[in-house]
């Protein structure tokens, strides 16, 4: 009797003691997954962060709101990868013009272009063209001050700005070396669009005043004979010239005179007399005064024309991966991933 009451009073503090360990192990706080069990005292309650690649960058304009940088493309040039992000294309606007990912892909590819060429840019190079930008020069502190408002170390900005100016050094190089106009390209652009001089009339004018003597018509058709001209021994004027753009609008008459021909206008107190005294011809402007024009049009469009290919031949046999689907152009040497 007595060993069967003490394995039942036995059992009955198991029970307590049981019941008592686990409602001390639900007063725990709770410690994230696959953490080891660590009192409190020791070390803080551990962060819960999600895991992402993408760098946090400072904060925008608006706030609260948080930029996530990414990788955007990974190009495989002739000297080395390049791995281009999101805040490079939006850091590049320093410039004050937008650029998309693939302006700063050939701008990249053209710098590596410029260092296979050995086209040095130190930083002495960069404090010369800023000065010359500026039309003074310019101070660290004002540098350091706009490298960080656009995002870069002064260090950085002065990478950026060598790397822009060596693929500007290589894109004139190119561009230059291509631009040549042959003069049979500039002949027959010229025949092909001639621009006409202005016919040039050379007048003579003399005055006659009112004759009482005679009525007005009668006088009017004396004036209009050579011999009563001639016998008036009129002093005509030194020869004036006019281009036909410059004839007013109530003496249009003179672009219909033939030479030597006379043209009597009736005035409030006597005559005027217009004598076409020569008289030349329009014509095609001649093709040396023409020829520093018809060069600027023909290096204006070829330029565009170069440029276009300039950038192509950037891209043949480079591998570029893009990271993401935003504005894709595809092309045979373009992989997406």
């Amino acid at each position: 009797m007595k060993f069967t009451s003490f394995v039942h009073n036995l059992a009955l503090l198991l029970c307590v003691l049981f019941i008592a360990g686990c409602a001390k192990k639900t007063r725990k706080r709770k410690i994230p997954l696959n953490q080891p069990v660590i009192s409190q005292a020791i070390v803080p309650e551990p962060e819960y962060i999600e895991e992402n690649i993408a760098a946090e960058l400072p904060a925008t304009a608006e706030p609260g709101t948080i930029e996530f940088d990414r990788i955007e493309a990974i190009v495989e040039g002739p000297v080395g990868i390049e791995r281009i992000a999101s805040s490079d294309v939006k850091r590049r606007a320093f410039d004050g013009a937008e650029h998309s990912l693939d302006t700063i892909i050939d701008e990249r590819l053209a710098d590596q272009r410029g260092q296979e060429m050995k086209m040095e840019v130190s930083d002495e190079d960069i404090d010369r063209y800023l000065s010359m930008r500026q039309g003074s020069p310019i101070s660290k502190e004002y540098l350091t001050e706009m490298a960080r408002a656009h995002g870069y170390t002064l260090d950085e900005f002065y990478e950026e700005l060598k790397r822009l100016h060596r693929s500007n050094n290589y894109m004139d190089y190119e561009v230059h070396s291509r631009m040549d106009i042959p003069d049979a390209e500039v002949q027959k652009f010229y025949e092909e669009h001639p621009v006409m001089e202005e016919a040039v009339y050379f007048i003579q004018t003399t005055f006659v005043p009112m004759d009482d003597s005679k009525s007005e018509k009668q006088q009017l058709n004396e004036l209009r004979s050579s011999k009563a001209r001639d016998a008036l021994n009129l002093e005509w004027t030194v020869p004036l010239d006019l281009k036909e753009g410059e004839v007013e609008a109530d003496k249009k008459f003179i672009l219909t005179m033939k030479k030597g021909e006379v043209y009597v206008v009736q005035d409030f107190d006597g005559f005027t007399l217009y004598r076409l005294h020569d008289v030349i011809a329009c014509k095609p402007v001649p093709l040396e005064d023409r020829k520093s024009v018809i060069l600027n049009e023909l290096r204006r469009v070829k330029f565009e024309k170069v440029l276009e290919q300039i950038k192509k031949e950037l891209r043949k046999n480079i591998a570029i991966y893009y990271l993401n689907n935003d504005e894709i152009t595809k092309q045979e040497e373009i992989k997406v991933l």
